[in-house]
């Protein structure tokens, strides 16, 4: 049975577009395609993101401050779930758009690799909220240097998407089995969480042993010492990039006790939180 896919065309050239999507209860979508790139950010709801391939369906859970990037060449769809329906503020923009940014060729690259490009850090999207009501106030004004705010605002955000696709590459690029590298993207994904072996294992459909073993051999780090090595990572980042108090920066990278936060990152980095800041050490 073939799955109905419509095709939506703007014939303008050199456009951006902010749409707020509140979808209704009853909402339902079809499989969609479209000459524009599309950057949704999830405000509130649950549902998932489902993408076509042939006539297989994928799909990715989505959550409240889920990020996501398409090209608009994949056929997709948003489905709510049931009594939770999705809001989104949608940015539209074609590829004239984007090739007047500097970088807009690193953007479709990772877009031929990964559409769409999802990403679900909460903490980086806190980082980039800033941004988009930046977008979403210039959109209904016409103060001078609208355009430009928006642009600059845009690049910023696509620029962090592409910083965060690329750290996760690196720490995953060279993992050889593909259950333990979905564990170790489950993990970036929700590190500030309490997380379980016994949970990852079941994602992976290996038992905890098997699990652990493979993991440890895979990436030279037990399950909960890896937790705790990208914890410290993210801390380093946020340490240097943000002038966030240390109390804070431990509290949302997964530590409660900030003197257990301090222990734990002189034990991977052997320096202390403050002596990184101080001395400007990137990741």
């Amino acid at each position: 049975m073939t799955t109905l896919v419509n095709d939506f065309v703007i014939e303008e050239e050199n456009f951006l577009f902010v749409l707020e999507s509140s979808h209704k209860t009853d909402f339902s979508m079809q499989f969609h395609r479209h000459n524009f790139f599309e950057l949704a950010f999830v405000m509130a709801g649950l549902g998932t993101s489902q993408r076509l391939e042939g006539e297989e369906i994928y799909e990715e859970p989505l959550v409240r401050d889920t990020i996501l990037l398409w090209d608009g060449r994949r056929p997709h769809r948003a489905v709510d779930a049931t009594g939770d329906p999705l809001r989104q503020i949608i940015i539209i923009f074609d590829s004239v758009y984007l090739q007047r940014m500097r970088n807009a060729d690193i953007v479709i690259s990772q877009l031929e690799l990964h559409n769409p490009i999802i990403i679900q850090n909460h903490l980086l999207v806190e980082k980039l909220k800033p941004y988009l009501r930046e977008i979403l106030y210039e959109t209904y004004t016409h103060s001078i240097g609208r355009e430009s705010i928006m642009f600059a605002s845009l690049s910023s955000i696509l620029m962090h998407l592409i910083r965060e696709i690329h750290t996760n590459k690196c720490y995953t690029e060279v993992l050889h089995d593909k259950r333990i590298r979905k564990a170790v993207n489950y993990i970036h994904k929700n590190y500030y969480l309490s997380l379980k072996l016994n949970e990852i294992a079941g994602i992976c459909n290996l038992s905890a042993r098997h699990f652990s073993d493979l993991f440890k051999q895979e990436t030279g780090k037990s399950f909960t010492q890896y937790i705790h090595w990208y914890r410290i990572q993210r801390a380093k980042e946020f340490l240097t990039t943000s002038s966030r108090s240390i109390t804070d920066i431990a509290f949302e990278v997964g530590y409660d006790d900030v003197s257990y936060f301090t222990k734990r990152f002189k034990k991977e980095e052997n320096l202390t939180p403050r002596e990184v800041r101080l001395s400007g050490h990137t990741v």
